[in-house]
């Protein structure tokens, strides 16, 4: 009955931490707390991307039809490539993006309270407060406010790889370390940049929690199980922007604006029940909540007092600490900032770290295992573990959550590409290549076009963005004219897609330009050109 109930129970609680999604299962999916869908949408065109390439053996893998002409587009995000198979999985079953995509999230949660509770009991917690315990992990402030982000929202991996370090500690041998390298590989593949950050925080657990080291040959084997395991691809990614000759190194004014801020932590979810305020791009929403604290303050006091719990407790006072202080990165003045200076100088992969922010995420985490160390301390008063818990979750519920209807694109010019030859490469205007999310929420409505005409384009979004999309961008600002006509010319782009509302304030000029553009096709909201090569028109200018 516990192998039923208990899992039950979980997904029960994803169900009511993203209501009213559960009555649109296959006909919306959720966007968190942002304005606009724009990060929704990718994350929908990433699984897409990742299931297309599970069909065709992942053939390609690397070569997403974004950014054209250049190479290797799908190396310049997370490739979640565990997570897309997952997708790819329910896609072929189901034929429901919207059911794919919301099935693979609610599982995620799921996990993410299971493990919770998985990584209590192997503590030696009772059954009703592990309970309590995973409830409370499910229902982090910080994976509501990200609901549209998946990647943000996984924590599973890195609670099992903890339950491993503890089995560890208790029964030794080899097993509980090689699955902890199993479950960091896992994190890499459905997370990677939360593998990134969450590493030092299990190699501080593991010496911590296993102090003195013992079988010193066991972590090692777990590092190289966990490499191999992630080798395919972060090799295979790495190796491409290598090629590329990408800038490893982010400015540290880019890192400043991605990291924290104090106020930041004063904000809970724009949904949050009881705080609801309109969704904004100003910072992020890192709060704690308020009912959570004095549970986890009683909870560090009877840890720390407690001989069986100190080591855990230290553990997890520390990394909440650590957690807090890195997700601030450069904003702090030293030495408060030596922890991530530390970390950028010595860490392997800590040059690509971007929104250090979500450090937040595994503060909160280490917040809320405290907590359930409170309510241990609350022993057999079971009314008063029901009745802190009840707070805790009711300060920290954020429903309901924004939902965006997905709807089959059945517009005329989708069909139209749907239908054009396999070498037609577009480009849409007007052209977002830089700024705020937000600007992108049009180019990521394009990307989901993409999914049902595959055909190439040299719009995109993603965590980097191509040098030569953003000289096309600047250069098809002003389009039509000679440099723009001469770089889709260069770039080899057949057919440009051109907004309605952007042809009205340049009809005038196309009317110039007709002997280099041709049209195609007239839609309610789009018009498409076909770019005339040079040797079909006179070329009145030189490149």
């Amino acid at each position: 009955m516990r192998r039923v109930i208990i899992p039950v129970l979980f997904v029960a609680v994803a169900f009511v931490q993203t209501a009213p999604l559960g009555l649109h299962l296959t006909t919306h999916v959720p966007f968190g707390n942002y304005p606009t869908a724009t990060t929704v949408r990718w994350e929908m065109w990433t699984l897409w991307w990742n299931s297309e390439r599970l069909t065709h053996g992942y053939l390609d893998y690397w070569n997403a039809p974004i950014f054209h002409p250049g190479p290797a587009a799908f190396a310049y995000s997370e490739p979640q490539w565990l997570t897309g198979l997952a997708f790819g999985i329910v896609l072929l079953i189901a034929d429901s993006p919207p059911l794919a995509y919301n099935a693979i999230l609610l599982a995620i949660l799921a996990l993410n309270g299971w493990s919770g509770f998985f990584l209590l009991r192997q503590l030696r917690f009772p059954l009703g407060t592990a309970l309590a315990g995973g409830v409370l992990v499910e229902m982090l402030p910080l994976a509501a406010d990200q609901l549209g982000v998946v990647q943000t929202v996984v924590l599973f991996p890195c609670l099992m790889a903890l339950a491993c370090t503890v089995q560890f500690r208790r029964d030794g041998g080899f097993g509980p370390l090689l699955r902890c390298g199993v479950w960091m590989a896992v994190c890499f593949h459905t997370a990677s940049h939360t593998a990134l950050l969450f590493g030092p925080v299990a190699v501080a657990g593991y010496l911590v929690l296993c102090w003195p080291p013992r079988r010193l040959f066991a972590p090692i084997a777990a590092l190289g199980l966990c490499g191999a395991l992630v080798a395919p691809i972060a090799v295979g990614q790495l190796g491409v922007l290598g090629e590329l000759a990408m800038e490893r190194y982010r400015s540290e004014e880019t890192i400043r604006r991605t990291s924290a801020r104090v106020d930041d932590y004063a904000k809970m979810p724009a949904t949050n029940w009881l705080r609801q305020r309109p969704p904004d791009w100003r910072g992020h929403a890192l709060g704690f909540g308020v009912a959570v604290w004095p549970l986890a303050l009683a909870g560090i006091w009877f840890g720390l007092t407690n001989r069986c719990y100190r080591r855990w407790a230290l553990f997890c006072l520390g990394a909440a600490l650590g957690c807090v202080l890195l997700s601030f990165g450069p904003r702090l003045d030293a030495p408060g900032n030596a922890p991530y200076e530390l970390l950028r100088t010595c860490y392997v992969g800590f040059e690509y770290a971007r929104n250090l922010w979500r450090f937040a995420g595994l503060a909160q985490l280490f917040v809320a295992l405290l907590a359930v160390l409170g309510l241990v301390w609350l022993g057999r008063h079971r009314w008063a573990q029901c009745l802190v818990v009840l707070l805790v979750a009711g300060d920290w519920l954020s429903a309901p959550v924004p939902l965006l209807k997905w709807e089959v694109p059945t517009q005329e010019w989708v069909q139209w590409l749907r239908e054009a030859p396999p070498d037609t490469r577009i480009v849409h205007v007007p052209m977002v290549a830089s700024g705020r999310a937000d600007r992108f929420d049009q180019t990521t409505y394009w990307m989901n076009c993409q999914m049902y005409h595959r055909r190439p384009m040299a719009n995109g979004f993603a965590s980097f963005v191509p040098q030569h999309v953003h000289a096309l961008a600047h250069i098809m600002e002003g389009f039509p004219s000679a440099s723009s006509i001469s770089a889709l010319r260069r770039l080899q782009l057949s057919h440009v897609l051109v907004e309605s509302d952007w042809f009205a304030e340049r009809a005038a000029q196309f009317e110039v330009w007709d002997e280099h553009l041709a049209l195609e096709k007239v839609t309610a909201g789009v018009r498409i050109y076909r770019v005339v090569s040079s040797g079909d028109a006179k070329d009145a200018f030189a490149d």
